[in-house]
């Protein structure tokens, strides 16, 4: 997928696990858009990635991308915290319009905008 995005034009940011999410997303947060977390990452999983994510900066935008729906998500998404969910395997025309609509969704609540960076986890 990163080399998918990257061919769209898109700069990625990529982690090999949970941990590594976290610190990445805290040093270049205000040049991520959005952010694609798998559910199964090694170290820290997604869902736990997201809640540190979700308390650094509330206006996270994150897409889910998984094969199974777990409750957390499902809870997530009807609370409106998730900005959506990928579905495997992945159809890239689904995942680049998800990414745009993230990317479109209302800015942040300083009103800053973010730049068109992605980050996979």
């Amino acid at each position: 997928m990163q080399n998918f995005l990257q061919s769209e034009g898109y700069r990625v940011l990529s982690a090999r696990d949970g941990t590594e999410a976290v610190e990445l997303y805290s040093r270049h947060r205000h040049e991520i858009a959005v952010v694609i977390l798998d559910i199964g990452l090694p170290r820290l999983n997604g869902w736990e990635v997201f809640l540190r994510m979700k308390k650094e900066a509330a206006e996270v935008k994150v897409l889910f991308a998984t094969g199974y729906i777990s409750p957390e998500i499902e809870a997530g998404i009807a609370r409106g915290e998730l900005s959506g969910l990928i579905m495997k395997p992945y159809q890239l025309d689904d995942v680049l319009a998800k990414i745009a609509l993230a990317i479109r969704s209302p800015a942040t609540p300083d009103g800053r905008s973010k730049l068109d960076t992605i980050s996979r986890y």
